[in-house]
């Protein structure tokens, strides 16, 4: 369904950009992808963990931001500082983290019009991009398993900086030759839809999306996107 498209703003788009998680891919079972990691290491999985887990992701962006090492050192570090059942069992964030990473595109699914509506873009526009705050070899490998990696030129990942804010944004855009005016970018999340004062275009994807559930947060997302959709097709139509 489309909730908003202001649909003259998407006449002169030369490429389209993508975040992946819950934008391209989605999550399975969240809860049981962590009980599983947790459970490789001798730890019974709480839902206080996973808190602590969605803390320490938060955490490795802002440490990041400050340091410069957005790497597996520093989330490491964050899911030993924040997961207490680590420090209680002995273990390390690196073996949270390998236990996780081994898993995580096994967790993962395409809805059915995924592949039909990049087809469809990957025609019309030819340059299909990935920024992705998460890791690279993450995100190469839930691309690869669901088939997906062909459509794009390349994937930019936040291994050594971070992408959610303007200017990691502006860096990419340029480094891959296209004027930002020029570009439209979809994903899930306000960090997703990047500054206006990029000239970017950004399409919001919230799966689902029923007019009971926006809230506060979510109107404002809305508000700052040139479009809202709830189907990974709406893209056709949008663009």
């Amino acid at each position: 369904m489309i909730v908003l498209s202001i649909s003259n703003h998407f006449v002169d788009i030369e490429c389209i950009s993508f975040d992946i998680d819950e934008t391209i891919t989605r999550w399975k079972n969240i809860d049981e992808f962590f009980e599983l990691s947790l459970k490789e290491l001798g730890i019974s999985y709480s839902d206080e963990m996973k808190g602590q887990i969605f803390k320490a992701m938060h955490d490795r962006e802002l440490i990041g931001m400050i340091s410069g090492d957005y790497g597996i050192h520093n989330y490491s570090w964050c899911l030993e500082d924040n997961v207490d059942a680590l420090r209680l069992h002995h273990r390390s964030g690196y073996e949270l983290v390998e236990a996780m990473f081994k898993r995580e595109a096994d967790y993962t699914y395409i809805t059915e019009d995924c592949i039909e509506t990049l087809e469809y873009l990957y025609k019309k526009y030819e340059k299909l991009f990935c920024f992705t705050n998460w890791f690279y070899d993450q995100a190469i490998k839930k691309l690869q398993i669901h088939h997906l990696d062909k459509y794009f030129s390349k994937v930019y990942a936040s291994d050594n900086f971070s992408l959610k804010h303007k200017y990691g944004f502006d860096r990419f855009y340029r480094n891959i030759g296209f004027d930002p005016r020029y570009i439209c970018h979809v994903g899930d999340s306000l960090v997703d839809v990047p500054s206006k004062s990029l000239g970017l275009k950004n399409i919001y994807l919230k799966y689902g999306l029923l007019p009971e559930n926006i809230t506060e947060e979510i109107m404002n997302i809305i508000n700052c996107s040139d479009a809202t959709i709830t189907e990974f097709k709406d893209l056709q139509r949008v663009l």
